[in-house]
């Protein structure tokens, strides 16, 4: 059976963190916690790769 994209990570329980653009129809519920730790796990390996301590 085929589903979608948003049905596939359901599924396998993970869920979105980066919030709906404010163009789209309906905005989805977003979970505001998890998107700062998001981003914030983002901006440090953004901050290692700068300088180069690591390579991914």
């Amino acid at each position: 059976m085929k589903f979608g994209f948003r049905q596939d990570l359901l599924i396998h329980r993970i869920l979105r963190v980066i919030p709906s653009g404010k163009g789209h129809r309906a905005l989805k519920k977003t979970e505001w916690r998890r998107y700062r730790d998001h981003n914030r796990i983002k901006r440090m390996i953004n901050h290692l790769k700068q300088t180069r301590h690591i390579t991914i």
